[in-house]
């Protein structure tokens, strides 16, 4: 994969470079020259690997059962939304660590009028999480919570 991902730079950077003497560029630019691709994997830095698929998948100390005690302790309907009568589901996506600390929490789908705020205020303010593991050791991880705001 690494090979892979370093051979389409490389062979992409010329044209790049190219594309940017033909246009009105004021710098000059060289075309990066590489021998051989192991050259490349010492100079790029690649990220860490964030998973969304793990053979153990993350999991909210005590289970689903208190993960739904947590959320229901935790949550709260925003005046806006029960003024309005707004109800429907709000998908928050987060990053798992290796420690289980939660971070990088969005909204991929939200409802508005203040749903997805509190959402992201209760998800980020959640205690730390099993892992997820692949192969037996804990990795980042991307896990997708749906959270329900429904008027009863």
């Amino acid at each position: 994969m690494r090979y892979a991902l370093l051979f389409l730079i490389a062979a992409l950077t010329p044209n790049i470079v190219v594309a940017q003497k033909a246009g009105k560029a004021t710098k000059t630019y060289r075309p990066m020259h590489v021998s051989k691709a192991r050259d490349c994997i010492v100079q790029l830095q690649m990220p860490p690997e964030v998973f969304t698929y793990v053979e153990q998948r993350p999991e909210f100390r005590g289970g689903s059962a208190e993960l739904n005690k947590y959320l229901d302790n935790a949550l709260y309907y925003p005046a806006r939304a029960r003024d309005e009568g707004v109800a429907g589901k709000v998908l928050v996506r987060f990053m798992v660590n290796e420690d289980g600390s939660i971070n990088n929490v969005k909204v991929i789908k939200g409802i508005g009028y203040g749903c997805d705020e509190v959402a992201v205020k209760v998800v980020s303010a959640m205690p730390p999480w099993h892992p997820g593991k692949k192969n037996g050791k804990a990795v980042k991880t991307v896990f997708v919570l749906p959270i329900v705001f429904k008027i009863m």
